[in-house]
């Protein structure tokens, strides 16, 4: 039904993308790996909101990688099309030029994209168009990032990291503390529709995170708590780590033990 969240769409058109493991363009061309166009994803997108347009249901987009994307979608959002959106850590901080030399940490999908795409997204972000900040956590054995590039396996370990890389745009002034937090708590309960999840309110599910927003620490992938240590943001020091993790009142994790 229309008051019911739709299928989550992750989606690229399968013609324009098949076989492309990084963005179609300078590093692509320079590495000589197989591109996915940014016409992969926002063909895809583009389709859905017609769907969405005809059908009237609740959709949410998750991981979108390119401006024009998140253009699309707020545009639709703005006329009226009850559409939310989500964006990665990974795809606000880095570009298709982290790669480098065959760096397979950075093997995602949707590929990290240009940096006009990065500040669109940014942009997105700083003007509350994008609802939902998500980790896209997918971790892997050391053995999957440890092929040729287009043959490795796509995925960041990122729930550790979620929680500075976010804290970091509030120091880069792309988007206020408040707001942040939001995205990451209450904005994505609301899409699902979890009165008693994302708030702090009297009767509401004891699910909380303790942080200290102050702690300062590098990125050690063999110190990650994840049995995947897979992350491109090894060496990078970071401000802000979680302390304590409570699960319906529970204590489930604590820095300290």
């Amino acid at each position: 039904s229309s008051s019911a969240a739709s299928d989550v769409y992750k989606r690229q058109d399968p013609s324009l993308s098949q076989g492309g493991c990084v963005h179609e363009g300078v590093m692509s061309t320079r590495l000589g790996l197989p591109g996915i166009p940014e016409a992969a994803e926002t063909v895809a997108v583009a389709r859905e909101l017609m769907l969405i347009e005809q059908t009237g249901v609740q959709a949410h987009f998750c991981h979108l990688s390119t401006a024009h994307s998140i253009q699309m979608i707020a545009r639709a959002k703005h006329d009226g099309l009850p559409v939310t959106m989500a964006v990665t850590p990974h795809h606000l901080h880095l570009t298709e030029m982290d790669i480098g030399f065959f760096n397979s940490q950075c093997h995602v999908l949707p590929p990290l994209r240009t940096q006009r795409d990065r500040d669109g997204l940014r942009a997105g972000l700083a003007k509350d168009c994008i609802s939902v900040i998500c980790s896209d956590h997918q971790p892997h054995d050391s053995e999957a990032k440890l092929a040729p590039f287009a043959d490795t396996e796509a995925g960041i370990s990122g729930l550790e990291t979620l929680l500075p890389l976010a804290l970091r745009l509030v120091t880069d002034g792309v988007i206020s503390l408040t707001d942040i937090i939001a995205k990451m708590t209450s904005e994505p309960a609301q899409i699902l529709n979890l009165a008693d999840s994302g708030t702090l309110a009297n009767g509401a599910r004891a699910d909380i995170c303790v942080f200290d927003p102050e702690q300062h620490w590098t990125v050690v992938p063999e110190q990650l708590v994840s049995a995947g240590k897979n992350t491109p943001f090894a060496g990078w020091e970071l401000t802000g780590k979680v302390t304590h993790t409570v699960l319906e009142g529970r204590l489930v994790y604590d820095s300290c033990i």
